[in-house]
């Protein structure tokens, strides 16, 4: 756990991606933690949260099932997902 602090780390979610659409952001890439939730995750939005996380540990079945999900590639797999079709359906269907 990375407790450095900058702009990404206030205002960008490593779910739900960087604020400012940078492909360098320091959490979306996991370099550092985001200091709490976003927008999108505040309380009000669990319900979504749970859907979104149920999404991709499905996603994650039918995609990874060959590979053994572990802490060295657990963070490929959601990036992998991130960029699927699926997510981005499912970013569409909270707005």
């Amino acid at each position: 756990m990375n407790s450095t602090k900058d702009v990404h780390t206030e205002h960008c979610c490593y779910w739900h991606g960087c604020k400012y659409n940078d492909e360098k952001c320091t959490v979306v890439s996991g370099d550092l933690d985001q200091s709490g939730p976003c927008e999108e995750c505040a309380p009000d939005n669990r319900t979504q949260i749970l859907k979104g996380a149920a999404s991709f540990a499905g996603w994650l079945m039918m995609n990874a099932e060959q590979d053994v999900i572990n802490e060295e590639n657990l963070h490929y797999w959601i990036c992998e997902y991130m960029k699927s079709d699926d997510y981005k359906n499912e970013l569409e269907e909270l707005k």
